[in-house]
């Protein structure tokens, strides 16, 4: 019986499709018969089996329809129901049919079913299949890199997916032999339902012979598969090696590792590599195990330690070795103990010697240790072993043990009697009873025995001598033990021996009267003379002291030397004490000791026996008790506490009279606020009643504190109200109350309280205020009040009433311009104090058409305050209008003040360079930029600013205001961009600060380009996912400027532009007319010349976003580009090219937006890819056997209407020149049939033989037709020579000081090589350019290793920059070079970036007389300092500092952004900085840029290429900077551009294009990278021009050393870190610094640490100027000013001082301290140059008269071309004066600056006329002049003389009036003297010719 099945076994080629039928009629074109399934498939069919299943029908139209089902053909296929049916559907309505399946054979059938109906028909594929096996084999037999002698191992994976078994067999190249095993060769897979689940694998096992590459193919073949599955088997075997090397540079393999002899409790460490010079990690162990004999331990096997017979059983004797192996781990310790080696790694192994000397076990354990008994032979045998290896790397250790002792002779010192402050010397012999070691030893000293030397060496077997001095200091004796140790190498002790000393001071002995000193001492005469004492000669001494000791001695005054003490003082000396009154004082004071003495005793003796009287008990008035008993005399009495009354003076006789309260102290008017209170006026209880109206006794009022007696209100002004407390404290129990009279007088009628009712305990204060409306010298009034009604009191008020004034902070203002001050006006803000107390209103005055205005112009001013005033000068066009002086009237005042206003301005002349701008056409929309060029032709510096356009303008002008100094030029950028076409005629207008306007007219046309697209339309067709269609269209530009447009195809993913490269040429466009716009706008557009990106082309996906285009057109030419289509899914496309004019409205314009159709189809054979890009691949070479690049793709059929696709792959073809390219492109399979559905994997092989770029086209051909390609397959490539690359573009060297090694590793990448030894050829001239390469992994790189570090290292003991290539070899010799620049200098303006790496790390030796040296020891294993990296030299140093520097020492800028200002300056900032410090016009300077952007870019390249080699000419270390660094982003990606294109075009080989991948790399951080070169430049700069002008010639002649200073010094030459000029400033501020605070005086070494406390900078600063000096008292000196407070507060100081002189450096505190090393050393250059200006270039004498006025002439001269000005101050004496504070001098002029005195008194005092270099725009930078001007006053001629003439015996008297010309109170004394006529006639004729110099 037939079985029957469910649908299960039925199987639809795809579930979500259905079949479908169009109707001609309705449904308006749209399917209307739905078939579900499509298709009907039996899978895995049984004979005598039903298979069913059930179809589908469904009417998706809107009409009926009639539907007739005819049966299948053959028999095996049946309809269940009817053989044929027929059914009406309703609109929406479905019917079912079961179609029906049985056989008796097994087999595959095939048959169909028609479906009809009245418009057409179609068929339901029926097919069924019988069981049969379904096999894939999967895996991969890359075997990667395996090491030579072992093997591989991997598996494939034979899978079976049907219900029927399958056999399968593997074949390969059996000539391989064991180097290729495959388990199984053959075998058979079970069904997928069977025991092992359809599984089988594989095992295949390489394990090749020989080094080299290995290549083979393995094949499995399956029963029932077409073709076999091919796989190919690819190997690198490569050596590998594991070795113990030398931890030393070239170490080559170690053998042996001895440690000599060493001390017991010594540390001693060796140290080995171990290396492994292979692909693959190994974990390693180390054991080290003591050996008696090493030579057997040495020869066992590899496996000896592991064998059997070392792990037997634990036994006693194995526990006893256990013991003495962790004794011996103790003596040697070796680490690490375990690890893992990286491939091609090494590893270090240190081991640590510490042998221990064994305690003693039996006998005394003080015995000194035997040297031979004690020393000790070690063996150590030291493994290396590897887990999975048999191989073990062993190590013979040696060593010897021995003991460190020293013995000392004689063991005990007895230096004997030494008088106090004598000496006496000792000898002790140590000596070293080692035989094979030095030791080292030390001796410990003590307060009075000292050993020399106390520490030393002693060689094996010998003895030193040492000298132990006993130097008593205090008398006694002194007995010590002195340790005496022995070290080991690390300073540790080893042993320790005492020795005893002992001495005794008996008397004191003389000190020395003279001690040495002075220049002509030597050492030798600060040493003591020896003094050495003998054993006998010590007894005998120690005998005799004890006898002396023994003897009485006299009285201290009978003694002979005291008693001629007393008779050689006594002598000529009456103050002194002779011999008997000396005795008589001693006598005297020996009695009154004695007196004292007895009286005490006397006193207790009586104390303790006396007795009182017994009183007898009956006694009323004792009570029985004895009087006084027990009670002591409490001393006299004290006075009688009733004192007599104190009576007011006033009120003596008076009735009543009574006594004043207490007198209490004058509140302050804080004070009193703070701590008195008010109370109420009156009292309002009974109780306060009662209180208050009584009247107080004098005792009461006495408890009152009542004052001040006189409220002195000190210096008031008029007018003003003053407020002092007048305070009542109250100390009764009772309240009062107290009143003040002050109604009465009109003074104080503003005072307040009238009373107050003052509590108990309480004070009350009343409030005192005066106002007085007139001046007057002493004011005085007096005030009562009253207490109680009762008792009347009076104070004083006293005061001094002045006039109402205010004060101004100076008397004279001067305006000018600043030189960063860019605007029409200056303001200047005065300071308006009051020093009274009471607000004072003023009003100012200023004369009609001044240039100035006053901020605020009225107002009033508190007291003691102050207000900021502000005056503001407008220049006007005559002098009358800028010197003006203005009034400050005072309300209430007598006298207003006066200020006197004087503005210095300067008029500008510009002019435009051109007459006019002619823009001539441009295009609507499109900005345009021209620049005209604006000039200074007038002799003063010109600030202009643009008069504003108007806001619809079409233009635009940057910048709009700036500084053009006198005879330069500025340019200005004129940009015009409008969006109306037009005829323009503009004027651009430059209003020049006190000049004229001068205007520019601006011509320019504005048109619309005629652009149009010559197509009428673009139509693409049809077009399959996965295929491309190209259609060129072209551009037509008609008018006469460039087009621009934009192409907007954002929302047309599909459809792309790109350009050819042979459709535009750089000669028309400046760059691609075609470029890409990134939706990120900082990046850069990107050319389009092709590019593809891969394309999802089986429809699935989302769409992809489309780019935006901008596109140019030249002038009257065409251009034509590709549209290139390119679908992704199925849709159709109509629409009009997005294609606008830039700048004008984005309306369509049809002859630009021209209908583009297409259409995307779903193909039948879909593409994995839409190309196959194999990139960059090595170039097989002819004889060398190279298995070709392959890549898979799929195709899959897809194809809805047919169950079979026949493919096939054609001719391979050039998509250029439709060359034949068979032989560059396989593909396997190349034909193939594909089942609806299926896929199939073809693996495309790509062999290039040529370095060329590869595009080829594949067609695909299917159904048998061979004519039209159904779609084609494009295959990308670029075939390359193997070669060498570099991870960097060039190897930069850190810049080091002289002898220090910089080193720097780099990598060498590998572009195609399989296994290559590189071998190197370093420059020609190794003498000169000491450099040296290693390689720490070896030399070998390949397959196995893909990049080889390499390190490159130099160290010079010269000044030295240079650029050098290395080279690189392969086996062929061709040549990979690589740049390498290193720069080595003793200047710290080249070492910036090695100060900044190891700032407080590095070490110096500053010995006095040699030079400064920075410590460092090139052969160490670990280098001391840290060399900084190539991105620590990328990253750079912020420049503000630097900018501060240049400001102050440079006419140009001003500067603020370092490198912004030189950049944008397009290099001239930098030559004129060049041209100014050197001197000589700079080579290479471009006086116009072309205006092709383009060109620019390479002329300002060029340009930055000749000022780095002139710099170079004169001596700046430069190599490591490039001209590419020194331009801006925009010319430096111009520069890559073309760079970019040479290559693209072919004319640059592949590794410059890898140099030029690291140059396009440095995008990203291009603006760290150029700050850091220019900073690099300018430092070198400074450094060759400016601080090599320091030299020892000039530093010979600086003013204020001296002559010992200045000679010739060794030491300033010969520093690895300092130049010459840097050590000379070391030298001048040490030696200021000793000048000037010699207690806190050291040498400055360095320009850092030592320059932070600021008391250098004091110092110089202070011996350069003496009036600084008073600056010094206010520096934070304790501790060196370490502290950052303390260091700020200095820096403060130090600022102030400079402002002083007038010296102008625009810097903060903060910012002078935060400086680094390198911008101290400027600041330091700066004060260099700066401070010896201030010495006086000479002295001028006045000899004048008291009183009469002296006027001299200074002549200045300018020798220069430039105009320099001058700040006349003076300092000093007040008798001096100048007309004028600012002195300019024309350029190669003369002026003569007056100086005028006149003496006020007979004292000459000096003075100082400073002469300040104003910096004025681009003026000259003269140096600062001072003069010493010296009064020399005669005193002796009279101020007047007055004669008189009379007769004999007549009287005549007449009244003189004298007059004071003197600023101050004088005494005149008047001498009168007879003369004759000829001396009266002499007299006045000398009166009549001198004017004033006599009167009659």
């Amino acid at each position: 019986m037939p079985m029957s099945m469910t649908a299960g076994g039925v199987s639809a080629s795809s579930g979500a499709s259905v079949g479908a039928i169009t109707g001609a009629g309705g449904g308006g074109g749209n399917p209307w018969l739905r078939v579900f399934p499509p298709a009907v498939a039996f899978t895995n069919i049984e004979p005598n089996t039903v298979y069913n299943c059930v179809v589908t029908l469904r009417n998706a139209d809107n009409h009926l329809h009639t539907v007739k089902i005819i049966k299948p053909v053959t028999k095996k296929f049946h309809l269940t129901a009817h053989e044929s049916t027929t059914v009406k559907l309703a609109p929406g309505m479905t019917t079912t049919f079961e179609v029906a399946f049985a056989t008796d054979a097994e087999d595959n059938f095939f048959d169909r079913i028609l479906i009809q109906t009245e418009s057409g028909q179609t068929e339901l594929p029926l097919a069924a299949h019988a069981p049969t096996s379904d096999v894939n084999v999967t895996g991969s037999l890359e075997m990667g890199v395996i090491v030579h002698g072992s093997s591989v191992t991997t598996k494939l994976n034979v899978c079976n997916k049907g219900p029927r078994p399958a056999t399968f067999k593997v074949d390969w190249d059996k000539s391989l032999g064991s180097a290729l095993k495959i388990e199984p060769p053959f075998g058979e897979v079970g069904p997928a339902h069977g025991p092992d689940g359809g599984v089988t694998q594989i095992t295949v096992t390489c394990a090749p012979p020989d080094v080299g590459v290995m290549n083979t193919t393995v094949e499995v073949s399956v029963d029932g598969m077409a073709n076999p599955v091919p796989f190919d088997l690819n190997a690198a075997v490569v050596p590998q090696s594991l070795e113990l090397l030398k931890d030393e540079p070239g170490g080559g393999p170690l053998t042996e590792m001895p440690f000599g002899t060493v001390f017991f409790g010594d540390t001693m460490k060796r140290t080995c590599v171990v290396y492994n010079n292979g692909p693959t990690p190994v974990k390693f162990s180390v054991k080290a195990n003591a050996e008696k004999n090493l030579a057997a331990a040495m020869a066992g096997g590899d496996d000896d330690d592991d064998s059997p017979a070392a792990m037997s059983a634990f036994s006693i004797a194995s526990r006893l070795k256990s013991l003495s192996k962790e004794k011996q781990e103790e003596t040697l310790v070796y680490e690490p103990k375990e690890g893992t080696l990286a491939p091609y790694s090494r590893t270090r192994i240190t081991f640590t010697l510490n042998p221990r000397i064994e305690a003693p076990t039996k006998g005394f354990k003080s015995q000194e240790p035997s040297v031979d008994k004690q020393s000790k032979n070690h063996q150590f045998l030291g493994v290396v072993s590897f887990r999975g290896l048999k191989k073990r790397l062993r190590i013979p250790i040696t060593a010897m043990s021995t003991v460190g002792c020293l013995a000392m002779e004689p063991q005990i010192l007895d230096f004997g009697p030494v008088a106090c402050n004598d000496v006496a010397d000792h000898l002790l012999t140590v000596k070293n009873v080692n035989k094979d070691l030095p030791v080292d030893f030390s001796i410990a000293r003590s307060t009075f025995f000292k050993p020399t030397p106390a520490t030393g060496k002693i060689p094996p077997g010998q003895s030193a001598s040492i000298v132990v001095r006993y130097e008593p200091k205090n008398l006694g004796t002194h007995v010590e033990h002195l340790t005496v140790t022995a070290l080991a190498t690390d300073g540790t002790p080893m042993h320790e021996s005492t020795i005893g000393v002992q001495g005794v001071s008996h008397v004191i002995g003389e000190k020395p009267t003279t001690l040495p000193g002075g220049t002509m001492a030597l050492p030798s005469d600060f040493v003591r003379e020896r003094k050495y004492v003998r054993a006998d000669e010590v007894g005998k001494a120690t005998v005799a002291m004890s006898k002396q000791a023994r003897m009485p001695r006299p009285p201290t005054l009978q003694r002979p030397d005291v008693t001629l003490q007393y008779e050689l003082l006594s002598e000529g000396n009456p103050m002194a004490l002779t011999l008997n009154q000396a005795e008589a004082k001693a006598d005297h004071k020996t009695r009154y000791v004695d007196y004292i003495r007895q009286s005490r005793t006397e006193r207790v003796h009586a104390e303790k026996m006396r007795t009182h009287v017994s009183t007898d008990p009956n006694d009323p008035t004792s009570l029985g008790l004895d009087r006084q008993s027990g009670l002591r005399d409490l001393g006299p009495k004290l006075p009688d506490p009733r004192e007599p009354l104190w009576m007011d003076e006033r009120e003596k006789g008076k009735e009543g009279s009574y006594i004043r309260p207490r007198n209490r102290p004058q509140y302050l008017t804080d004070e009193a606020e703070l701590g008195l209170s008010q109370f109420k006026e009156a009292p309002t209880s009974v109780q306060e009643m009662k209180e208050c109206g009584r009247v107080l006794i004098p005792k009461e009022i006495n408890k009152l504190s009542i004052g001040p007696s006189t409220l002195d209100f000190g210096t008031v002004s008029a007018l003003s109200t003053t407020t002092k407390y007048f305070a009542v404290t109250n100390e009764l129990k009772e309240s009062i109350l107290v009143q003040m009279d002050t109604a009465g007088i009109a003074v104080l009628k503003n005072s307040f309280p009238s009373s107050q009712v003052v509590p108990p305990g309480a004070t009350a204060g009343f409030g005192i205020s005066l106002c007085v409306d007139k001046v007057m010298q002493g004011f005085k009034t007096t005030v009562s009040y009253t207490i109680n009604n009762a008792h009347q009191f009076f104070f004083d008020v006293t005061a001094e009433v002045v006039p109402v004034t205010l004060n101004l902070n100076t008397e004279d203002l001067i305006f000018r311009f600043a030189a960063d001050n860019w605007d029409s006006m200056v303001t200047e803000t005065i300071i308006v104090s009051n020093p009274n107390t009471y607000p004072a209103a003023f009003t100012w005055d200023i004369p009609q058409g001044a240039a100035y205005t006053v901020s605020p112009a009225t107002g009033s001013v508190e007291g003691k305050a102050s207000m900021p005033v502000q005056i503001t000068w407008s220049p006007g066009s005559r002098p009358e209008e800028n010197n003006v002086t203005l009034t400050l009237n005072i309300v209430g005042g007598n006298s207003p003040k006066t200020l006197k206003c004087s503005g210095e301005a300067a008029a500008g002349q510009l002019g435009f360079r051109e007459k006019a701008l002619d823009l001539k056409i441009v295009s609507v929309g499109i900005p345009q930029t021209r620049t005209v060029t604006l000039k200074n032709t007038g002799s003063f510096d010109a600030v202009f600013f643009l008069e504003p356009f108007g806001e619809h303008v079409p233009i635009k002008c940057e910048p709009k205001m700036g500084r053009i100094a006198v005879g330069s030029i500025t340019e200005l950028e004129v940009t015009f961009q409008t969006h109306t076409p037009g005829t323009f005629k503009l004027a651009l207008a430059v209003n020049v600060r006190g000049g004229k306007t001068v205007k520019l007219p601006v011509l320019v046309e504005a048109v619309v380009p005629e652009v149009s697209i010559r197509q009428p339309h673009v139509d693409f067709s049809s077009v399959y996912i996965g295929g491309t269609a190209k259609i060129p269209v072209t551009l037509v530009n008609k008018s006469a400027i460039m087009g621009s447009l934009e192409c907007d195809l954002r929302a047309y993913p599909s459809f792309a532009i790109e350009l050819p490269k042979d459709n535009w040429t750089t000669a028309e466009y400046e760059e691609a007319p075609v470029m890409r716009i990134s939706g990120n706008p900082d990046s850069p557009p990107k050319t389009v010349s092709g590019e593809r990106e891969p394309v999802p082309l089986d429809g699935s996906g989302g769409p992809a976003v489309g780019c935006m285009y901008k596109m140019s057109v030249a002038p009257n030419s065409e251009l034509t580009f590709n549209l290139v289509f390119k679908p992704w899914g199925a849709y159709k496309f109509q629409f009009e090219m997005p294609l606008f004019l830039m700048g004008v409205l984005p309306e369509p314009d049809e002859k630009l937006c021209k209908m583009v159709m297409a259409e995307g189809l779903k193909p039948r054979l879909t593409l994995g890819s839409s190309s196959i890009d194999f990139g960059t691949k090595i170039v097989l070479r002819e004889r060398v056997k190279k298995i070709p690049y392959a890549l898979d793709f799929t195709l899959t059929n897809n194809d809805d209407t047919r169950p079979l696709v026949e493919w096939a792959l054609g001719k391979p073809v050039d998509a250029q020149t439709k060359a034949d390219m068979s032989h560059t492109a396989k593909f396997d399979p190349p034909v193939g049939v594909l089942q609806r559905g299926e896929s199939v994997t073809v693996r495309c092989t790509f062999s290039p033989r040529e370095a060329v770029q590869y595009q080829i086209d594949v067609p695909i051909y299917l159904d048998g037709q061979s004519e039209v390609a159904y779609v084609n397959v494009e295959v990308l490539g670029e075939g390359t020579h193997p070669r060498l690359a570099f991870d960097t573009r060039e190897v930069v060297l850190a810049p080091t000081p002289l002898g220090v090694r910089t080193t720097r590793r780099f990598m060498i990448i590998n572009k195609g090589y399989d296994n290559l030894e590189i071998a190197f050829k370093l420059p020609a001239d190794t003498e000169k350019i000491p450099m040296t390469v290693t390689f720490p992994e070896g030399m070998m790189i390949g397959i196995a290793k893909q990049e080889l570090p390499v390190e490159v290292s130099f160290v010079s003991a010269k000044p030295l920059s240079f650029t050098a290539s290395i080279d690189f070899l392969d086996d062929d010799a061709k040549r990979f070079s690589v740049p390498v620049s290193g720069t080595t200098d003793n200047c710290m303006l080249t070492l910036e970036p090695f100060l900044k790496a190891n700032m407080g790390s590095m070490q110096f030796s500053a010995e006095e007389g040699k030079a400064i040296t920075l410590l460092d020891d090139p052969h160490a294993e670990v280098p001391r300092y840290v060399v900084p990296s190539g991105e620590e030299l990328d990253r750079g140093v912020a420049c503000h500092n630097l900018s501060r520097w240049l400001n102050a020492t440079t006419p140009k800028g001003p500067m603020d952004d370092i490198p912004g200002d030189f950049i944008s300056s397009k290099g001239r900032l930098l030559i004129e900085l060049i041209e100014f410090w050197g001197g000589k016009p700079c080579p290479g300077k471009v006086s116009r840029l072309s205006g092709n952007k383009r060109e620019a870019s390479e002329q300002l390249l060029g340009q930055y290429e000749k000022i780095l080699t002139h710099l170079k000419a004169n001596g700046a270390l430069l190599n490591s900077v490039k001209p590419e660094m020194m331009l801006d982003l925009e010319d430096f990606s111009r520069i890559m551009q073309s760079r970019t294109s040479k290559l693209a075009s072919g004319e640059s080989d592949p590794s410059e294009a890898d140099r030029l991948a690291h140059w396009i790399a440095l995008d990203t951080n291009f603006l760290q990278v150029s700050s850091a070169a220019w900073r690099v430049v300018l430092m070198q700069t400074i450094k060759i021009f400016v601080l090599s002008r320091v030299t020892p010639k000039q530093f010979r002649g600086m003013p204020g050393l001296e002559e010992k200073v200045t000679a010739a010094d060794p030491a300033l030459a010969g520093s690895n870190f300092y130049s010459v000029s840097e050590s000379i400033l070391l030298k001048w501020m040490s030696f200021h610094f000793a000048r000037a605070m010699p207690k806190q005086h050291t040498r400055v070494s360095n320009f850092s640490t030592d320059l932070k406390s600021g008391l250098v900078f004091a110092s110089v600063l202070a011996n350069h100027w003496p009036a600084l000096e008073s600056f010094l008292g206010a520096l934070k000196k304790v501790g060196g000013a370490s502290s950052k407070d303390d260091q700020l507060a200095n820096a403060e100081v130090i600022l102030a001082m400079l402002a002083a002189v007038n010296i102008p450096y625009n810097i903060t505190a903060s910012q002078l301290l935060s400086s680094t090393p390198t911008e101290m050393l400027l600041f330091v250059v700066f004060l260099y140059n700066s401070l010896p200006q201030l010495i006086p270039k000479t002295t001028i004498d006045f000899t004048c008269v008291l009183g009469e006025s002296v006027v001299k002439n200074i002549e200045l001269t300018n020798p220069s071309n430039k105009m320099i000005s001058y700040t006349a101050r003076l300092e000093g004496c007040q008798d001096f004066s100048i007309e004028h504070s600012v002195v300019r001098l024309e350029p190669k002029s003369s002026v003569q600056l007056p100086v005028q005195c006149v003496p006020t008194t007979t004292v000459s005092t000096p003075c100082r006329l400073i002469l300040s270099s104003l910096r004025e725009g681009s003026g000259a930078t003269a140096t600062t002049l001072v003069f010493a001007l010296n009064p020399n006053i005669l005193a002796d001629k009279p101020i007047r003389s007055i004669i008189f003439k009379a007769r004999c015996y007549e009287l005549i008297s007449s009244a003189v009036e004298l007059s004071n010309p003197f600023p101050a109170d004088c005494e005149f004394a008047v001498t009168c003297r007879n003369v004759h006529d000829e001396e009266h006639e002499a007299v006045v004729a000398a009166g009549a010719a001198g004017g004033e110099g006599a009167a009659t």
